[in-house]
């Protein structure tokens, strides 16, 4: 199969490629400056998140051992959830 340069990208792919990263459905659908953007906000995230564990481990085990920190815990995964759900839907 030969994809011409008149083809149109499949709006399924670009959302599968953005859940998985997001922003790359974004380029994958020709929306690069967006998709350069929500890699580069991707990339912050995770590079924060290895800081945080690299550097304030013991004080990180002991903050989400409270029951208070859970539920915080599980608002930051129910934001990032979000987050990644519309990336996929924004890049089909």
């Amino acid at each position: 199969m030969s994809i011409g340069l008149d083809s149109q990208p499949n709006p399924w792919l670009a959302s599968l490629f953005s859940a998985v990263v997001p922003g790359a459905g974004h380029i994958y659908a020709g929306e690069r400056q967006r998709g350069r953007w929500l890699i580069i906000i991707d990339l912050v995230m995770i590079g924060l998140l290895i800081i945080g564990v690299l550097f304030f481990k013991t004080e990180m085990v002991k903050v989400w051992a409270s029951l208070s920190s859970l539920s915080l815990l599980m608002v930051a995964n129910i934001l990032l959830l979000s987050y990644r759900a519309w990336a996929a839907y924004d890049a089909y």
